[in-house]
This record gives structure tokens, sequence and C-alpha cells, in this order.
């Protein structure tokens, strides 16, 4: 889903999302929204899990896969799975519960349901800016609830409502059901930017910072689905501490070992998957 993180170095995450600048009223059409779409509907998404990573454990319970976009350095593209180890509609339920991310995820004043009309979802964003003379960035995205394909799959699919200094953003999540106290979730997000000093300034965290962020976010949605009792904010918490734990162990962040190895070599990852088109010039 749409995730914004602050770890400690606040710079970055502050750089990437200040950006936003509201200047539209429709949804933005992204180089990758029909892939996307084609990928939900044909089921094709099932070749972007990875048969190179292990199913999630304990001691890597979020498999990212980075994403390269040819001549575009700093369009980030990951890919995202784990096994949740609790029923399918109790995963449900925690995707479904967008405002709870206000908790569930790090650094925001304030998520909203804007409308909620059939599969649509239209939403506000309120990413907290931790340095007192800049104000708090807003935004909107739209989330579709997509038709139940069989009683075993949820899918749901999202884009960036409004085009600023972010100029792209998409993504889907895909819930399906392995026996009843075990789901697989999986994700993909696109997001493109002006990063402007920050490619000067701080290059090297752009793709590392962003993808720290998605991880926390996976992991905690991960958590709070399988303690149902636990506070979002509990979860996320938690979801921290993984995160700090797999550093100290590995001497990278989890952002930064999937940035090490993101690919341009889609075909050779994903072996049979549909390509995106090249962009119209």
């Amino acid at each position: 889903m749409s995730k914004l993180y602050f770890d400690k170095i606040t710079f970055i995450f502050f750089g990437i999302f200040c950006l936003v600048i509201s200047s539209a009223k429709a949804e933005v059409q992204g180089r990758y929204t029909d892939w996307i779409k084609e990928l939900v509907t044909s089921k094709s998404y099932e070749k972007l899990i990875n048969p190179a990573l292990p199913d999630s454990t304990d001691s890597q319970p979020v498999q990212m896969t980075c994403l390269e976009t040819q001549k575009e350095r700093y369009y980030i593209g990951v890919t995202q799975s784990m096994i949740i180890k609790a029923p399918l509609d109790e995963v449900a339920k925690v995707v479904e519960n967008i405002e709870q991310d206000v908790d569930l995820f790090p650094g925001f004043a304030k998520v909203k349901v804007i409308s909620h009309v059939g599969d649509q979802v239209d939403t506000f964003w309120e990413q907290r800016i931790p340095i007192f003379f800049i104000p708090n960035v807003k935004y909107e995205m739209i989330y579709y609830f997509l038709p139940h394909p069989d009683e075993k799959t949820r899918l749901y699919r999202y884009q960036l409502k409004e085009r600023g200094r972010i100029k792209e953003s998409d993504g889907f999540i895909a819930l399906e059901k392995i026996s009843d106290q075990a789901t697989r979730y999986f994700e993909i997000d696109f997001f493109d930017a002006e990063w402007g000093a920050l490619e000067t300034f701080a290059p090297g965290r752009i793709w590392k910072d962003s993808l720290d962020g998605i991880y926390i976010s996976d992991r905690a949605t991960q958590l709070k689905a399988e303690n149902p009792s636990w506070t979002a904010k509990q979860a996320r918490e938690a979801a921290e501490k993984t995160a700090e734990k797999i550093e100290k162990e590995t001497h990278k962040t989890p952002g930064e070992a999937c940035a090490d190895h993101k690919t341009l070599q889609w075909d050779q990852t994903f072996p049979g998957l549909p390509l995106p088109a090249a962009p119209v010039k």
C-alpha cells in the first residue's frame, strides 16, 4: 500500500515525500498502470514470486526483489512476498482497514478514507515532517478493492490521484489462501519523483531508505494479522525491531540489501513474465 517512513536519517524521507504538491484532480496514469492492471486480470503476477527466493521465514519474514527501470536511475520498483500465519479473512481485514495505517505505518499524522463507493476507495494521507519549519505532506491515493476471482484470493490495486513532484505511483496487493491458518501476501510497488537535491547530496540513500519504509510497513501488516489483539502501533514497533535486528546481524538494512541487488534483467529474474511495454515518447 502507500507507505512512507522516517528512519534515523529523517532527511531522506523528508526529501522524498515533501515533494508531493497537488496539481490535478484526476488519477495519475503511470507507465506501469496498464501493465499492473493486466497482471491482476490475467494472474500473471504469480510469475513475480521469485522462485530463487525461499518462502519468508522467521529470520527473513519479508522477501523483496528490487526492479530498475531502463534509463531511470531513481524510478523505484519492488516486489514483496511473505507468508502470514493467519487466515485469509484476517489478513484482508488488516489490508482493508486503511485508516489504521496512521499507526501501522511509521510517520503519519493522519490517514482518512474520503469516500468509499463500490469497489473504489479515495483516501487522504498526511505525512508528518519532523522539521519544525516544514509543513506536513498531504496527498491522495485511490484504492480499488477488486472483485474476488475465487474464494481463495483477494486483490487490491492503487494509484496516485494527484500528480505533483511525485510523478507516478502504482501498485497492487494479492492475498492467496495457503491453508486455514496461512496466507501468501504479494505486493508490487512502482514510484517515480523529481528527487531534486537528494540526487546531489544523498543519491545512495534514495533506494535504500524508500525500501526500508516499505519493509517496515509490510512486516507490521504481517504482525498485525498474526496478532489480532495487538494494536496497530504495537505491530509497527515490533516491525521496526525486526528491521533493527536484521541490520545488526547482517550490517545492512533490509532496504540496503535489496537495493544492492536491484536488477534490470526482469526477463531473467522472472522467466515467462509478460514485461511492460516501453513508454510512448
